[in-house]
């Protein structure tokens, strides 16, 4: 009998050290949101820790983003998408600036240009599952008030090229990787 009351003891004592250590690392999960840390899982941008930063918005510039409502349920369904804070319950996507109010936009199937600048990024018609992929219609943009984006770290990013420019206000956090 008395194993058996020294096995439960140290069980108990093993679930409490364990029920701590999960507090704790929830608790430093939600202390690092609030101060701006994110952590990037998506092949799209170099994977890793990102730091909110705080100046004006640049081309070239790493920004976490919110696509509108529709998108974000398409993003969902397909997979692109995580569950998660930031986005109306949606991970807010994690990609690059290419290009800024002001600048002319020319989509392709096989680059942008941006002004003078080119990304060799080729438009995809499936994604890796076999499904239709809807593209944004190819031609050339000025961009008045929007931003382009695009994950520049895997070319079957879902970025731009498939849902055309956002908004700044979709724009939530400029970051910088902190650890990549």
């Amino acid at each position: 009998m008395g194993f058996v009351s020294d096995q439960r003891k140290l069980s108990r004592k093993i679930s409490l050290k364990f029920l701590i250590f999960l507090a704790i690392f929830f608790l430093l999960l939600l202390v690092g949101w609030f101060l701006g840390i994110r952590i990037n899982t998506s092949p799209s941008m170099p994977l890793g820790v990102y730091i909110k930063k705080f100046s004006a918005i640049q081309r070239g510039d790493i920004v976490a983003v919110c696509v509108d409502t529709r998108r974000r349920q398409f993003g969902l369904q397909r997979g692109y998408l995580k569950f998660g804070f930031g986005c109306d319950g949606v991970r807010p996507l994690i990609k690059q600036i290419i290009a800024v109010p002001g600048d002319q936009v020319e989509l392709t199937d096989q680059y942008l240009r941006v002004n003078q600048t080119i990304y060799f990024y080729r438009t995809f018609y499936q994604d890796s599952h076999g499904n239709p992929l809807p593209v944004f219609p190819r031609g050339i943009y000025q961009s008045q008030t929007n931003y382009w984006l695009l994950g520049t770290h895997d070319p079957h990013s879902w970025d731009s090229r498939y849902w055309g420019p956002v908004d700044s206000k979709n724009i939530i956090e400029n970051l910088h990787p902190l650890f990549t």
